[in-house]
């Protein structure tokens, strides 16, 4: 009777996880071939919007923050994910900060520039993030979704932040554009 109590709703959570994965293409076709309405005059998609690097990492990140939206006001990283990220906690001083995504006990996993920092406990990421210059940083990326960041192992199940700096490499090689 046990073995029934948790097999069954182990079984539906696997089926809904296996219908969102095969599920993309439920809706059929309109007169235009694509799913969905049109969208509205001067609105684009969102997959024209995303940085090139984001598609070589397999999954989408869940908030983009990028450098426009900065200020010379900031002398920490940390300080630039404060409030903009939902289910991203930075909290913490000017000498030590501590992020949580989605109210994990550690700190997340750290990528800076496509390399990732793994076995870092918050004062080790605290000191590694003093180092970057807040006016280097062109992009801060938030993966929330343990789907999103299962390309980068299971340290990254407290979540991801990526940090793209202005000279860091983006993915591309030097003759592509």
């Amino acid at each position: 009777m046990k073995t029934r109590k948790i097999f069954f709703p182990f079984l539906i959570a696997l089926a809904f996880a296996a219908a969102t994965a095969y599920g993309n293409d439920c809706c059929p076709a309109n007169d235009g071939g694509k799913n969905g309405p049109e969208p509205p005059a001067g609105i684009q998609p969102i997959q024209t919007l995303m940085p090139a690097s984001v598609a070589s990492i397999g999954g989408a990140p869940d908030a983009v923050i990028m450098a426009p939206e900065f200020n010379n006001g900031y002398l920490h990283p940390a300080e630039m994910i404060i409030g903009r990220v939902a289910g991203v906690w930075v909290s913490g001083s000017y000498n030590y900060y501590e992020i949580r995504v989605r109210g994990a006990m550690g700190p997340p996993l750290l990528v800076i520039d496509n390399m990732p920092f793994y076995n870092y406990d918050d004062e080790a990421i605290n000191d590694l993030l003093w180092t970057i210059p807040p006016a280097d940083i062109s992009r801060i990326e938030v993966i929330k979704s343990i789907a999103g960041a299962a390309i980068y192992g299971g340290q990254a199940g407290n979540g991801v932040i990526r940090i793209v700096t202005r000279r860091g490499w983006d993915g591309t090689a030097e003759g592509e554009e």
